[in-house]
This record gives structure tokens, sequence and C-alpha cells, in this order.
């Protein structure tokens, strides 16, 4: 699997991704990282005849964009989720230590 991965220029990460090689050169591959859906592929192939390698190039930047919203929106809601429960947790001390006053 090494020397095939190595013959392609491709490392394990690239996998189980899709690899277009334009021409007979096995050099730059153009590797597709999107959803495994037929819209999606259609989509990325139909960018790869019509508009080349531009095209293709910012679609990937901007799913990689995409992605990293989607990664920040999760943080943020397990930070809020943290936050919500901290303040409860401070809302009982403060509960505890006023009846312990009276």
């Amino acid at each position: 699997e090494q020397e095939l991965l190595q013959s392609f220029e491709l490392t394990p990460a690239d996998l189980p991704h899709i690899c277009i090689f334009r021409g007979r050169g096995r050099e730059n591959p153009v590797v597709y990282d999107g959803e495994v859906k037929l819209e999606a592929l259609s989509s990325f192939l139909r960018d790869a005849v019509e508009g080349g390698e531009t095209v293709i190039t910012m679609r990937q930047q901007m799913h990689a964009a995409m992605r990293q919203v989607e990664d920040l929106s999760e943080q943020l809601q397990e930070r809020s989720r943290e936050s919500k429960d901290a303040l409860e947790e401070a809302e009982a001390k403060l509960e505890e230590m006023r009846r312990q006053h009276e």
C-alpha cells in the first residue's frame, strides 16, 4: 500500500478521498475531500472540467472554511454549556451560603 501511495505522491491522510490525476502524469493530484454524495461529486467534477484548478481550489478553500466554522460552532456550544453549568453551580453555592447565614 505504501508503495502505491508513494507512486502517486499521496499519504494516508489523503485517503479515502477521491484523487483526480490530469493528463498522463502522476504529479499534483486534485484531491476531493468533500461529502461522498452524488450531487457533491457531480458538482466537483463539473467544476474540474469547466472551471479548472482555480475553481476547484476556491471550492476546497470554501469547504475548509465551512468545516472550520462548524468546528468553532461546536467549540462555542461546548463552552456555552460549560459556562451555564458553572453559573448554576455558583448560584447553588450562593444559595447554600445564604441559608447558612440565616
